[in-house]
């Protein structure tokens, strides 16, 4: 994906553990959207706005969706981030 081509760009700039915990949320997150498919997409009918919201929302009340994979995913970059700017 792109997110992790543009953190395999970073590898020589010293964030390793940084990147690759990235790289592991984005896979994650990646995947539970791929899992949720029967539930998330349009041709099943079940594209319902709280399903969507599930999916999206990191403050939503159900992370079954992908919500927890994309918390765990904004918190990696945050780290990065931080790391970078050090």
């Amino acid at each position: 994906t792109l997110i992790k081509q543009k953190l395999d760009g970073l590898k020589n700039e010293g964030l390793n553990k940084e990147i690759e915990t990235a790289k592991k949320c984005s896979a994650a997150f990646t995947k539970k959207l791929a899992d949720s498919n029967a539930d998330l997409g349009v041709a099943a009918g079940n594209a319902t706005d709280d399903n969507a919201k599930r999916a999206i929302l990191k403050t939503h009340g159900h992370e079954d969706k992908g919500g927890k994979e994309l918390k765990e995913l904004s918190e990696a970059v945050k780290s990065l981030l931080k790391a970078a700017q050090a």
